[in-house]
């Protein structure tokens, strides 16, 4: 199952967590100077933690969401 639904379906199941992931992109945004890849960067610990939990939740083998190129 690829890790985009997994996420997307964990945070409609999770309120929280949703509100928490909006807070952390918006504080991101705000920081002068921060290019694409630092905002991306720094949503992928959070996304990393939500993806385990549902990966977790549904028997499935964890996986890095950060693909490296």
């Amino acid at each position: 199952m690829r890790n985009e639904f997994l996420f997307r379906d964990y945070l409609q199941q999770h309120p929280d967590l949703v509100r928490e992931y909006s807070e952390l992109k918006k504080r991101t945004a705000k920081i002068s100077g921060v290019t694409m890849e630092q905002y991306t960067r720094s949503k992928t610990e959070f996304i990393q933690r939500a993806v385990d939990a549902a990966r977790t939740e549904k028997g499935l083998p964890l996986q890095n969401v950060w693909e490296e190129e």
